[in-house]
């Protein structure tokens, strides 16, 4: 990724930032009709993940064009969410993604997945 591309990434979120709340429901609600099932793993208020979410969205756009100081912070994450039984969600999506050239699955192509209306 680029400077430029970094710093785009990073002006877009500081501009979701405000309107977190929504952007969550938004993403959630995308999320649950993508697959319906996915609600039972959100036992939990569903506010406080999308706080989550955010947090975690927020310390990735900050870092990222330093993806060495998260891929920590991400591998814990995802084996939280595989200890927890979430890991069909993540399976789910990477189906639904296909890999790039490289193997790697594309956030960015994950989102508008999510987000296609």
């Amino acid at each position: 990724m680029t400077p430029e591309q970094a710093q785009v990434v990073q002006v877009t979120w500081r501009s979701v930032l405000p309107v977190g709340g929504t952007f969550a429901e938004l993403f959630y609600g995308r999320l649950f009709a993508v697959d319906p099932e996915l609600k039972k793993l959100f036992r939990d208020d569903i506010v406080e993940q999308g706080r989550n979410l955010t947090a975690m969205l927020s310390v990735a756009a900050a870092n990222v064009g330093k993806p060495e100081r998260i891929t920590v912070a991400l591998r814990n994450l995802g084996k939280r969410h595989v200890a927890r039984g979430e890991g069909r969600l993540a399976g789910g999506l990477r189906a639904r993604l296909g890999r790039d050239a490289r193997g790697v699955y594309s956030v960015s192509d994950g989102c508008r997945f999510l987000m296609r209306s």
